[in-house]
């Protein structure tokens, strides 16, 4: 919700609490300007905007939003969307890997939409526990999928190794992505480290079972 700052509603708002700029609300929130900009945009957050066209955010607003855990959904958006853009750019670059090279093209179609999968659940896995993996019906969801890549896995005759090597690659491309999309606090950037080694390590641990099970 956006209103047209003035003379008396700036009075009417500093009386309250101080306006802060957009990057000092941002960086308050531990989220990237855009995504800020992008939740005013939608309505998502109460904004003021000067005679000048600049933003200025209520701090009794940045405050309610950090009590409603929203910037949380905003990072797992944010990880996703980057590890989506980068994936093709990252497989290609590993092109020559002994796992890839065993898909054939049917195999790789199956995989890249159990890929799409696997974002979209992690997404929902990420904003969904704001405590890290509190959710067991979204870890029965998380297993269920690497079982079904497990078996993928040992159609293809991946080996063990290459199965481990694999959910690494994504894991740690899921990693790097929490780390640039945004500056965040250690304490919520631990968070949400742990939430995605629970999500990738309940997937391991259901894949190497379903592997090791199509291996015999």
């Amino acid at each position: 919700m956006e209103y047209q700052l003035t003379n008396k509603t700036r009075d009417k708002v500093t009386e309250k609490g101080r306006l802060l700029s957009l990057s000092k609300a941002a960086r308050k929130l531990g989220v990237h300007p855009t995504t800020l900009r992008r939740w005013a945009d939608q309505g998502d957050i109460l904004v003021m905007t000067t005679p000048g066209g600049h933003r200025r955010f209520p701090l009794s607003e940045i405050e309610r939003i950090k009590r409603t855990g929203r910037q949380r959904k905003g990072l797992a958006t944010e990880i996703v969307d980057r590890v989506r853009a980068d994936s093709r750019e990252r497989l290609a670059a590993h092109a020559g890997e002994s796992w890839l090279q065993k898909f054939e093209d049917t195999e790789r179609v199956r995989l890249r939409s159990m890929g799409q999968e696997v974002l979209q659940l992690l997404k929902e896995y990420l904003d969904d526990n704001s405590s890290a993996g509190s959710d067991t019906s979204n870890l029965e969801r998380i297993r269920k999928i690497g079982t079904d890549y497990g078996s993928l896995a040992a159609g293809v005759d991946l080996s063990l190794s290459e199965l481990l090597e694999a959910t690494s690659f994504f894991r740690d491309s899921t990693l790097e992505s929490a780390l640039i999309s945004r500056e965040t606090s250690v304490d919520s950037f631990m968070t949400t480290f742990r939430a995605i080694n629970t999500f990738f390590n309940t997937l391991l641990v259901s894949a190497s079972s379903a592997h090791q099970a199509g291996s015999r």
